[in-house]
């Protein structure tokens, strides 16, 4: 091609281009942002593996003791230093019983940094406190577990009135985490905690409600005011009695305060404490638009010997409602482990919103049961088109524009 063929196709792709971007603000999408599901970035893919490269190292750190006891009240301290021999940049994480509450950066390969926690008051027993630094690859980590003593909250008046002056007040707060999803046998109890911020700028009164689960589950308060800034723990106890029904059963938090409402999604999955299969699943997306399927990968592996059987296996989609629709069945014959890829149409009477795609096997009176989360999304097939389509202008034009440069070299060679 010649100079002004390169230049004529460069034009046509940035107006292709300018189209598709006007196209994109103007194609239904909701509130959503389409992003590419399932993508993951190290540490949080421990599959990637990375040769020569030097783990991050915990040098230093404070409670010197990785397990103590303390009241609920206390104001804890806790501090650590670390160093990269390969001098990268590093991040630090902290997290209180699995909740991710401080996220800070250092570079030069070195740093610093320190968190302080207070329980509260009615929290009590094993508590954990955890450190994650990360090169980007690789983890240290330090843990501190704490008995936590209880001490009763006042049966007072709360935390007292507004701020006064004249600034508006700002009602909002947020949540540590989204959902919960805890696997239990029958029998057997577990407890998960989440924590609630108060973001705004003025005192909120909170009122947490539990939605379905059947009774499995409990929480240590049902109502706490906080103060800006504040944030309180909150303690959700799942409890599954040896007469319960093995299977999937969703429900949620209802957290209600300044007008908001906010909901954590909760999964639980009781599991047969004589169940004969282990049974996995994995969803190729775990964002569905409107005419996209579910692709699933389910694992059978027979953990009782029992030699090549037949088994019934059942397909489900399931709203945090407890609502329930059934996608389809097939007999299918197991020895020992078996591996299959289904695709399923989603129900064409669901709404956008949070779902459950989950699995049942059955034999001989036993189950098992396996479930993986997914948000249909209300935004529009189009968009999604538009998004991929300005992919693929994008890809086109850094390819053509690299030829255009590979030519030019050539010509000034020859």
């Amino acid at each position: 091609m010649n100079e002004k063929r390169y230049e004529l196709i460069f034009s046509l792709l940035s107006i292709l281009l300018l189209i598709l971007v006007i196209l994109s603000v103007f194609v239904s999408k909701s509130y959503e942002t389409f992003y590419f599901s399932e993508t993951k970035l190290a540490p949080v893919d421990a599959s990637a593996i990375v040769t020569g490269n030097n783990a991050p190292v915990i040098t230093e750190y404070r409670p010197l003791s990785n397990s103590f006891s303390a009241l609920g009240t206390s104001n804890l301290n806790f501090n650590a230093s670390f160093v990269d021999i390969d001098h990268d940049s590093l991040t630090t994480e902290w997290f209180v019983d699995g909740n991710s509450l401080k996220q800070s950066i250092y570079f030069q390969g070195f740093g610093f940094d320190d968190f302080a926690f207070a329980f509260g008051c009615d929290v009590s027993g094993n508590r954990k406190v955890r450190l994650d630094v990360s090169d980007g690859f690789d983890l240290a980590s330090v843990e501190w577990n704490i008995n936590l003593i209880l001490v009763p909250c006042d049966s007072g008046g709360g935390n007292g009135g507004g701020n006064g002056g004249t600034l508006t007040n700002v009602a909002n707060f947020s949540l540590s985490k989204d959902l919960i999803n805890v696997g239990i046998l029958q029998g057997e109890n577990e407890r998960s905690t989440v924590f609630a911020n108060n973001t705004g700028n003025m005192d909120l009164d909170f009122i947490l409600e539990i939605i379905g689960l059947n009774n499995f589950a409990r929480l240590n308060t049902l109502a706490f005011s906080l103060q800006p800034g504040n944030s309180q723990l909150i303690d959700i106890n799942f409890d599954a009695p040896i007469e319960s029904i093995p299977g999937i059963y969703t429900g949620g938090i209802a957290f209600k305060a300044g007008g908001i409402i906010k909901i954590i999604n909760l999964i639980m999955e009781i599991s047969d404490r004589g169940q004969l299969f282990d049974l996995k699943s994995e969803l190729e997306n775990s964002i569905l638009f409107k005419g996209d399927w579910i692709n699933a990968s389910i694992q059978m592996t027979d953990i009782s010997n029992l030699g090549n059987v037949e088994v019934l296996l059942e397909y489900f989609v399931k709203d945090f409602e407890d609502n329930e629709f059934k996608l389809e069945q097939e007999n299918l014959k197991v020895n020992k482990f078996l591996e299959i890829n289904r695709e399923f149409s989603l129900p064409g009477n669901i709404q956008p919103g949070d779902y459950v795609f989950y699995s049942k096997l059955s034999y001989n009176d036993k189950i098992a049961t396996t479930s993986n989360s997914f948000r249909l999304s209300s935004a529009s097939f189009w968009y999604k088109m538009v998004i991929y389509f300005m992919w693929f202008i994008l890809i086109l034009f850094f390819i053509i524009f690299f030829l255009y440069l590979k030519k030019k070299k050539e010509e000034k060679e020859n």
